[in-house]
């Protein structure tokens, strides 16, 4: 997909969504209700035609300026989140459907045999004769998946297919599917509001909102290191500290941690609003700081939803299509920092979009390697945003937002070492998982934050414990500076 825009009405569904699936990959999309994920995949399909943009499966150009393949010939499988099968129907006819013959299909002996063969890989062959209404919800989702791989297609669609299914079916049937479209070697595009199910079955994850793409790449990739805090609080429990920089490193109410600095690229519409108005803290303000923060903007290291600023909006990402070379421009009327991306071989950057667009004048630009670029294409005009890594990072003292992930708070019972380092906190409260907890914990500061502990290193209310952070953390302009 390149440039994709689709909409319903005066206002887009799809802002612009520019996605390049690898053949053979499963990916997830992932984002809050309404943001447009099914309607991506029905502008895949075909069932929704495109504003403008374009969008191609392999070599085949299936939707562009003045075309529009229809459906039934791109060669796209679809499973609903409702499975949808004929009543009428028995379960082998239901996948022989997908051959294109209905009933007739099922009788000629290649059709027979790829029906037996699906529904071996399904684990219904015992069931080629019941009816729908005589399956499981589990079952019956099988026989939508065999469905929709019988006539062999390019890409398979699902819609949150595991959606009506209790956890442990979910869970088993995920594995299957994955294990399915591998057999098959089909490209798979799975879309679900299971954050977890996303980053455990995917071979890449594309994280939307209000109708954009704000952050594609591997699980790990988006997890470790989430464009920005808004993806952050999506794909995981986050914990978000005020903190000021120190050449590589971040002061805060958990002391001085290594940090790696995310480029002012953040997508508009970060809703964390931070207690700081832009100025630079001392060191001794920083406990202050955070605890001011945190009841304004995040408490327990859970997001709360506020008013999102909405001044100095910034520009979206998108991953673009192989041979597309074009930078994200900043929102008309405001200077933006922008991610931009290319193509295949192409070099994504992050910098200043151009903010003074007139409205109906699309810009963008071409990031080069030797920094801000401007390029053209057509009408459209654009100073492109720098490579990757290009933005510098802040000055020391300035004010930023650190993102510590739970799993990198490590807890010491001062019970059990009466030297354990770090600093002393208490447990005020556990959200036990069965396999894992997560433990609510106040410094002594009065900053609130949250570490995730094995069941067996389950700590009681009011423990007494020392916190030491693991690993690096990633430190992000404040919102609103």
């Amino acid at each position: 997909m390149r440039n994709v825009v689709v909409g319903y009405g005066v206002e887009p569904v799809l802002r612009g969504i520019s996605l390049e699936v690898p053949n053979g990959s499963l990916v997830a999309i992932v984002g809050p209700s309404g943001c447009g994920k099914t309607t991506l995949l029905r502008t895949i399909a075909g069932l929704i035609r495109a504003r403008s943009g374009e969008v191609r499966l392999g070599q085949r150009m299936v939707t562009t300026h003045g075309i529009h393949l229809a459906p039934e010939k791109r060669r796209i499988g679809w499973v609903p989140q409702d499975a949808a099968l004929f009543p009428h129907l028995t379960v082998a006819e239901n996948i022989a459907f997908g051959l294109g013959g209905g009933r007739r299909a099922a009788r000629r002996a290649a059709g027979e045999e790829r029906v037996r063969h699906l529904l071996s890989m399904v684990g219904l062959s015992a069931l080629a004769d019941r009816s729908p209404a005589q399956l499981s919800g589990g079952q019956a989702q099988r026989v939508a998946l065999a469905r929709a791989l019988a006539s062999g297609p390019e890409v398979v669609l699902m819609d949150e297919p595991f959606g009506a299914l209790d956890p442990l079916l979910r869970g088993e049937l995920r594995t299957e599917v994955r294990a399915l479209l591998a057999a098959e070697g089909m490209t798979g595009i799975l879309v679900t509001h299971d954050q977890a199910e996303a980053l455990s079955i995917a071979d890449y994850v594309a994280v939307m909102r209000d109708g954009e793409i704000l952050q594609f790449g591997t699980p790990p990739e988006v997890y470790d290191r989430p464009a920005t805090p808004w993806v952050a609080t999506f794909v995981g429990e986050s914990v978000f500290l005020p903190g000021l920089w120190r050449s590589g490193s971040v002061v805060g109410a958990l002391g001085s941690l290594e940090a790696e600095w995310m480029p002012a690229a953040a997508i508009r519409g970060n809703p964390l609003i931070g207690a700081s108005s832009g100025t630079a803290l001392d060191e001794g303000a920083v406990a202050e700081g955070a605890l001011a923060y945190d009841e304004s903007g995040v408490r327990h290291g859970r997001q709360l939803r506020s008013e999102i600023r909405r001044s100095g909006e910034t520009a979206p990402m998108n991953v673009v299509s192989a041979g597309a070379a074009a930078g994200t421009a900043g929102t008309a009327g405001t200077a933006g920092a922008g991610l931009g991306a290319v193509g295949a071989g192409g070099v994504a950057g992050a910098g200043a979009g151009a903010g003074a667009a007139k409205t109906g004048e699309a810009k963008t630009g071409e990031a080069s390697r030797g920094g801000a670029g401007v390029g053209e294409t057509g009408s459209n005009r654009a100073v492109a945003p720098m490579r990757a890594g290009a933005s510098a990072e802040p000055v020391d003292g300035t004010p930023v937002t650190v993102l510590v992930r739970p799993e990198q708070l490590e807890l010491t019972s001062i019970d059990e070492s009466v030297l354990a380092q770090g600093l002393r906190a208490t447990v005020t409260a556990v959200s036990y998982t069965g396999h894992d907890a997560l433990l609510e914990l106040s410094l002594q500061s009065g900053t609130s934050c949250v570490a995730r502990v094995a069941a067996s290193g389950l700590l009681p209310v009011g423990a007494e414990v020392t916190v030491e952070v693991r690993g690096r953390v990633l430190a992000y302009p404040r919102a609103g500076d």
